[in-house]
């Protein structure tokens, strides 16, 4: 039973990524977000059942696939540096998510991640206060501002 989940979701997967509107008109705008909300479902649903099975790398190769037409997606990078780091691919995660924070340099979320990535991995304690920009307005750096704003 488990084989033809897998199957029938690798088929869903394979069907949506071929069907993605490229095309980044004005006038695709509808189809290519339809498109994308399609994949990044099975996508979803992939990685709720690799995960059961901790089979990451595949579920890292998904969502490396579905960067191709969702290139400023947030959750989609996202996603894909958490299923880097689940695969043991700690420095290409830490790239990623890297990128995740130009896209949304306030997500606290993204600056957690890097910390562990760089903590548990890495171990380069400088680079981790590297990471955290100050904002320029009072000097404070970023995540102390964060932080006393979710308070």
């Amino acid at each position: 039973v488990d084989e033809e989940i897998l199957l029938l979701l690798l088929l869903g997967q394979t069907s949506t990524l071929n069907e993605a509107v490229l095309d980044w008109q004005a006038e695709h705008e509808g189809q290519r977000e339809r498109s994308h909300q399609a994949a990044y479902n099975i996508l979803a649903l992939l990685s709720i059942f690799l995960s059961r099975k901790q089979a990451f790398h595949i579920i890292a190769d998904s969502y490396e696939q579905a960067l191709r037409f969702s290139f400023e997606h947030f959750q989609t990078w996202f996603n894909y540096g958490l299923s880097l780091i689940s695969s043991g691919q700690s420095f290409r995660a830490y790239l990623i998510l890297k990128e995740c924070l130009r896209m949304q340099p306030k997500n606290i979320q993204v600056y957690l991640q890097l910390a562990k990535i760089i903590l548990e991995y890495i171990y380069d304690f400088p680079s981790l206060f590297e990471t955290f920009p100050s904002s320029g307005e009072d000097g404070q750096p970023l995540y102390k501002q964060t932080l006393y704003q979710q308070n």
